[in-house]
């Protein structure tokens, strides 16, 4: 190819390409410079894609003290750029040009590579080698962009590009390895699943302000097993689709700060397995509509939830945070959520602070949020609304923030330990939170809550709570273990009550004194002067192991004699009572 087959824009840029000369075809209007319009431009405007190829692989001869390149604005690319393979030594640079056919850069080794504002029908660029950055801010792909395997030592820019690709994938980056930032932010937009499974990139991911749209298969951003050595940050994305993030691991933060997710019936956010080694930040009026599921995930910090809007899918959950591990605080105060918050199994090494949230579970009987399992110092459970359960079965609590206004319609507690109530209640007032579980007595709750109070001093309100325990018990028990509990919980309060007793004895001692003295028994032996004294005698038959000399003594008769006997029966119903209650007080857990 030489000079003289070159048309007129063809040979300004042959000729400035030694000097590294920039040759700019706009006419400076910006409508008409548009290239979505461009093609109505005439052969003024128009390059061969050839040549840019044949100076590109050094068709053209280079001048001493210049660095060449091809640096062309506003040109129609006629042709297909066919690079794949190629060894190119020169940088490309182009500005609002349009492509009539794709760029093949398929195996490529190239220094630094710029198509910015331009407009393309699609890249093939997998396996390339960039030895600087990659540029395609503000383009407009029709078209596929592939960057399977390809190795970028620079950045690759991808700010205000356009990439429409609803069929299917609109970036296909697998395996892409990129030494500083992948930058897809300020206006960047993708139709078509922008994939980014097992790449790994040295700087970071940034989606600021992107919007992202899902291809078929409900993805809008698979980067599945990725590795960032920087932050993953999406502050004000807006995404339609699933992002699917599956173990993927990630140096710094994930940030979705103000983001907005759709999708309905499916999951948002899918992050299970992933490490996250800073701060996971989904607050500042993230939305989510759709599952959030980071179950299993690693966080190295702070998990930060706060004001977030989550509507899960239908009976469904809006957070699925199970076995996650925190390295710091989970901020959860003031979300509101539709749909369960499930953080069973969490291990939590600062606090939980989930105060003024609201969960609006789809069933009054299903669980609004679970904390089972979950092991953490500091829990703020001060929620604003539950409508649902809440389950605490086996959680190991430090100190626990409640509040008697946010205790949902039931609360499982079986199995919950924890060291400290903060909420300063009575026992009268703890005693309902004790009682809204669903399934079979269980002990532990009592016992647990018991411990607390006689760590704090309360020996009253331990000994209610534990009298409560007995009185839930005897619910499950048969007919006649039950009508017997019933007597020891008249007699002594089970033990933890044993005033009663003196009261049960002082009231039969005095009806029997007047009983007796109204109607004296008969002596059993008239010879002898023996005085009946009306108390004693009613304590000689009241007491079973005592005598006072009055019981064998004298006999009543008539109705003071089924008197006497219901008094011998009411003692001995007392004493084994007494012993019953005494026996358990003194080996009270």
């Amino acid at each position: 190819m030489g000079p003289e087959d070159l048309s007129p824009p063809e040979r300004r840029l042959w000729d400035a390409f030694p000097t590294a000369g920039r040759v700019d075809l706009r006419a400076g209007d910006a409508a008409a410079d548009d290239p979505a319009a461009g093609i109505v431009w005439g052969p003024e405007r128009g390059v061969r894609a050839e040549v840019v190829a044949a100076l590109l692989l050094g068709a053209r001869e280079t001048e001493s003290g210049h660095t060449a390149a091809v640096q062309l604005a506003g040109a129609r690319i006629t042709g297909r750029l066919a690079l794949d393979h190629a060894e190119v030594n020169h940088h490309l640079r182009l500005q609002d040009c349009l492509f009539e056919e794709s760029v093949d850069l398929y195996g490529a080794r190239t220094g630094q590579l710029s198509f910015n504002g331009s407009h393309l029908p699609g890249m093939l660029a997998s396996h390339l080698w960039a030895e600087g950055n990659l540029r395609l801010t503000g383009c407009t792909a029709t078209g596929k962009v592939r960057l399977v395997a390809a190795r970028i030592a620079g950045t690759l820019i991808l700010n205000g590009a356009r990439l429409h690709c609803p069929g299917g994938q609109a970036l296909d980056a697998t395996r892409l390895q990129v030494d500083n930032d992948v930058l897809m932010r300020d206006g960047f937009a993708a139709r078509g699943t922008v994939v980014l499974r097992s790449a790994r990139v040295g700087g970071s991911v940034d989606l600021r302000a992107a919007t992202l749209e899902a291809g078929p298969d409900g993805m809008a951003l698979d980067a599945a097993r990725v590795q960032i050595d920087g932050d993953l940050s999406a502050y004000r994305l807006a995404a339609v689709g699933r992002l699917g993030a599956r173990g993927a691991a990630i140096t710094g933060a994930l940030f979705l700060r103000a983001a907005a997710l759709d999708h309905p019936g499916g999951r948002t956010l899918d992050a299970p397995g992933a490490h996250i080694g800073s701060d996971v930040v989904l607050d500042a009026g993230f939305r989510s509509r759709g599952e959030v599921r980071i179950a299993g995930t690693t966080v190295g910090s702070r998990l930060v939830l706060s004001g977030a809007e989550l509507r899960g899918e239908a009976e469904g959950t809006a957070l699925n945070a199970y076995g996650i591990q925190v390295g710091g605080d989970v901020e959860g105060d003031r979300v509101a959520a539709a749909g369960r918050l499930v953080l069973s199994g969490a291990q939590i090494t600062g606090r939980l602070d989930l105060a003024g949230c609201s969960v609006a579970g789809h069933s009054p009987d299903a669980t609004a949020l679970s904390l089972r399992r979950t092991s953490v110092p500091e829990a703020d459970l001060r929620t604003a609304r539950l409508d649902g359960a809440l389950d605490l079965r086996h959680a190991t609590l430090g100190v626990l923030h409640d509040a008697a206004g946010s205790w949902p319609a039931r609360v499982h507690l079986d199995g919950a330990v924890y060291e400290q109530l903060d909420t300063p209640l009575s026992a009268a007032e703890r005693l309902p939170w004790l009682s809204r579980g669903d399934g079979p007595y269980v002990p532990q709750p009592y016992e647990q809550l018991a411990a607390e109070y006689r760590r704090i001093g309360h020996e009253d309100d331990a000994r209610r709570v534990l009298l409560a325990k007995q009185r839930a018990r005897r619910a499950q028990l048969p007919r006649y273990a039950r009508a017997w509990g019933v007597v020891q919980d008249a007699a002594v309060g089970y033990g933890y009550r044993p005033e009663r007793a003196v009261g049960w004895l002082a009231g039969l001692l005095a009806a029997g004194s007047l009983l007796f003295h109204a109607d004296r028994p008969r002596p059993l032996e008239p010879d002898k002067d023996i005085g009946f004294n009306p108390f004693v005698y009613t304590l000689d038959t009241l007491l079973p192991v005592v005598d006072f000399g009055q019981g064998g003594a004298f006999t009543p008769s008539g109705g003071s004699q089924w008197a006497a006997y219901l008094l011998v029966a009411a003692g001995w119903i007392l004493a084994t009572a007494v012993a019953a209650g005494a026996a358990r007080a003194l080996n009270r857990p």
